[in-house]
């Protein structure tokens, strides 16, 4: 790691303010990945079949830009359907003609009704999602676009918000083609146009982020929102989305450790800064900070009803038991 590279922004604003003390408090039901959908099945634009218990529905809200023509839009259509899909109800269909440059028609994954269940590290996941192009296209692209964190300055780029875009473009049996383009990736994936194939995507965020831009800690982004669009350059880009699936391979412990490896690398960049590890123990009602030896107590027990008995009987009960402090967050 070059010495000269900067670190997250928490530890950079708490050196530049004179904090002595630093403790990341973590919320322990993001780490575990407590109520998260890991499967859309493009059923409704409000509404989700074929997947109870994942934490309720994501609103997908409709978002353009540019100047489109008429013809342009989307919404869920009950045909065609990806034969993938092992609880087949829709998909979502997407169009853009762009009058004047570039112009675009898509969907923003609303998840605020479901507490922001994707909301999450990109390391230690992989998104598939299943893809058909319309024929007759060229000048344009279908879009995967994640929003993730933001950085300060690095290899010559300004503080932002990164960004991956996955542009899905006529042309099968090519290969996948990867650029920075200041704080956006840009992953560009030939896929069949023919109206008929579907083609299974499978993205690696965080791989992609390593190869993007080494000089800053893969580890050190999150999948904030998620968009589908249609992305016109001048043709009527027409195509369709289905089967959305999300695979979380590391756990909540393991991201935890991942947090520890982080801090011990910062630390000597930013020898001012005691950082110290906390956890937020939350997901409904009370929220409590464990501070001191603190470890992603076991959600699969919890539900709304027994939440605060299982924060008082079992949770309080294991932060005193490893030596911690407990303290109510926003009372």
């Amino acid at each position: 790691m070059p010495p000269d590279r900067p670190g997250p922004r928490h530890v950079v604003e708490a050196a530049a303010n004179d904090v002595d003390v630093l403790w990341y408090t973590e919320h322990a039901e993001r780490l575990y990945g407590y109520m998260y959908r890991d499967t859309v099945h493009f059923t409704s634009l409000t509404q989700e079949q074929g997947a109870p218990g994942q934490g309720g529905v994501w609103h997908w809200t409709p978002m353009e830009s540019g100047s489109l023509s008429h013809s342009s839009g989307g919404g869920i259509v009950n045909w065609p359907i990806t034969p993938n899909d092992p609880d087949p109800h829709g998909s979502l269909w997407l169009a853009a003609r762009a009058l004047l440059g570039r112009a675009s028609y898509g969907f923003y994954a609303d998840s605020q009704p479901s507490g922001w269940n994707y909301r999450d590290n990109l390391n230690g996941q992989q998104i598939s999602i299943d893809v058909l192009l319309a024929p007759g296209w060229s000048r344009g692209y279908l879009e995967v676009l994640i929003t993730s964190s933001r950085h300060e300055a690095s290899g010559g780029r300004p503080a932002g918000v990164y960004s991956l875009s996955y542009q899905i473009v006529p042309g099968g049996g090519q290969q996948r083609r990867r650029t920075a383009d200041g704080l956006t990736g840009v992953i560009t994936i030939p896929v069949p146009a023919d109206g008929q194939t579907w083609t299974t995507l499978t993205l690696d965020p965080s791989h992609d982020i390593a190869a993007l831009w080494p000089d800053l800690d893969y580890r050190d982004f999150a999948l904030f929102e998620f968009n589908l669009n249609a992305v016109s350059t001048g043709d009527a880009v027409t195509g369709y989305f289905g089967y959305l699936r999300f695979y979380r391979y590391l756990n909540g412990g393991e991201l935890l450790t991942q947090q520890q490896e982080m801090m011990a690398v910062l630390a000597p960049r930013h020898p001012t800064v005691a950082q110290q590890q906390g956890l937020e123990i939350s997901g409904y009602t009370t929220h409590l900070n464990w501070y001191g030896n603190p470890s992603v107590p076991d959600y699969s027990v919890v539900t709304r009803e027994n939440y605060e008995a299982w924060i008082a009987d079992t949770v309080i009960p294991q932060i005193h038991a490893a030596g911690g402090l407990v303290s109510y967050n926003h009372p």
